[in-house]
């Protein structure tokens, strides 16, 4: 697992386990279990950051800008155990109502999911899309916190990217 969000989710699991006196062997079991079931969302502002270490070709960059002004979001996820582009945002141009929308899509499956939230510059963003997220979805939310400096450097400013796992 690479991303802050899905590591924060699965920590907080295991910790549960912990205290519930369950053994390593079990909760390493478990943990692989809902490993597989996390999902992970995000949307960046600009690929200017990710150009400039390497991660994103120049052409690649164009292509999400374009995209873009296009009105289509370029959504990053989990795809065979790395993060990459995994799809693409048509409903709309909010970054907001782009992740509620997947978190939504995400989390229909279970009763009532954990979700974790991160973001770079914008703590505002991210306490309005978990007051949407528990009052629509009916969700916890379990953290919201600055992405570690790491992916921050790497994704730049207007960051916001969410997890959520299924309920126990």
């Amino acid at each position: 697992m690479v991303a802050a969000t899905p590591e924060g989710l699965l920590t907080l699991r295991a910790a549960q386990l912990i205290r519930e006196g369950k053994d390593i062997e079990e909760i390493l079991k478990i943990l692989e279990e809902f490993r597989e079931k996390i999902k992970f969302f995000g949307f960046l502002e600009t690929t200017y950051w990710v150009e400039k270490i390497g991660r994103m070709s120049h052409w690649q960059g164009m292509t999400f800008k374009i995209l873009k002004g296009l009105g289509v979001q370029p959504m990053l996820g989990i795809k065979k155990g790395k993060i990459g582009l995994t799809g693409f945002n048509f409903w709309t141009r909010d970054i907001l109502q782009a992740l509620f929308n997947q978190l939504k899509h995400g989390a229909k499956r279970s009763n009532k999911p954990q979700v974790g939230i991160n973001y770079t510059d914008n703590i505002d963003l991210a306490y309005k899309l978990k007051e949407k997220v528990e009052k629509e979805l009916g969700a916890e939310v379990v953290f919201i916190s600055p992405v570690p400096s790491i992916i921050g450097a790497n994704s730049g400013p207007g960051t916001l990217i969410a997890g959520c796992l299924p309920a126990v």
